[in-house]
């Protein structure tokens, strides 16, 4: 089963605005290279939202952001938990999903529908 990553509006309307007014700058003072450097930053973003997807399987978890593929086995997950941890991660959202697994490993995903995720979890951890 695949699931998308949320968006959270807080993060949308912060990149919004930490890259939107600068730009605005950049158009009314003139400074075409800057403002293709934020149009690019943007094109990133946008390009990492789309690639950024969870797939679980009988065997796993398998997370995919951009280039970056990770595969996490069930029998090395520790725990899974709901969380609103803000760090870096491959999550569009603040309503989050924390899964630690192996010695020290830790990831943070933001499915769509986090619920659903979590009854797909434990059906496959049940196995």
């Amino acid at each position: 089963m695949i699931f998308r990553s949320s968006v959270s509006t807080g993060l949308v309307v912060f990149l919004l605005v930490a890259l939107g007014i600068p730009s605005w700058m950049m158009i009314q003072d003139g400074i075409w290279f800057g403002l293709a450097i934020n149009i690019g930053i943007v094109l990133f973003i946008y390009w990492l939202y789309r690639t950024t997807k969870y797939i679980v399987t009988d065997e796993g978890l398998e997370i995919q952001c951009g280039l970056r593929k990770q595969h996490i086995r069930w029998e090395d997950v520790r725990s899974v938990k709901y969380t609103s941890n803000p760090i870096s991660s491959p999550a569009f959202s603040f309503r989050r999903i924390q899964i630690d697994y192996g010695k020290m490993g830790s990831v943070i995903i933001s499915p769509h529908t986090r619920k659903a995720f979590m009854n797909q979890y434990n059906r496959m951890k049940s196995k």
